[in-house]
C-alpha cells in the first residue's frame, strides 16, 4: 500500500473514532472540567474537530510561523455544530487527498 492510500486509511479510522466521540458529547456540559487547569469541554472537542484540518493545512501552505499568531479558534456551541464541522472538513480533505492523488 502505497503512503498516500495509507493515509487516507488512517484518516477515515480516525474520523470513525472521532465522530464517535462526537455523538456521546453531552449537551449542556460545554463548560465542564475535571479540573480547574483543564480545558472545557466544548472547547476541548472543537480541538479534536479541528485537528482533521491539518491535512489541507499541510497541502495548501507553503509555511507555518505560529510566532505570528493568525490563528483563530474555531467557536462551536452544540453537538451538531461539532459533527457538521467534522463532516464538512473531512469531506475537504478527501477531495484535497484526490487531487494529490491525480497529480502524482
Amino acid at each position: 500500500m502505497d503512503t498516500l492510500s495509507q493515509l487516507k486509511s488512517e484518516l477515515e479510522g480516525e474520523f470513525q473514532t472521532t465522530k464517535k466521540f462526537i455523538e456521546l458529547f453531552p449537551e449542556g456540559k460545554n463548560d465542564f472540567a475535571p479540573h480547574e487547569k483543564s480545558m472545557k469541554m466544548m472547547p476541548l472537542a472543537t480541538h479534536l474537530v479541528e485537528v482533521f484540518e491539518w491535512p489541507n493545512t499541510i497541502l495548501n501552505t507553503s509555511e507555518l510561523d505560529f510566532g505570528k499568531g493568525e490563528y483563530k479558534p474555531t467557536v462551536l456551541s452544540t453537538r451538531e455544530d461539532l459533527m457538521n464541522k467534522l463532516e464538512e472538513t473531512i469531506r475537504q480533505v478527501k477531495k484535497r487527498l484526490i487531487a494529490v492523488q491525480k497529480m502524482i
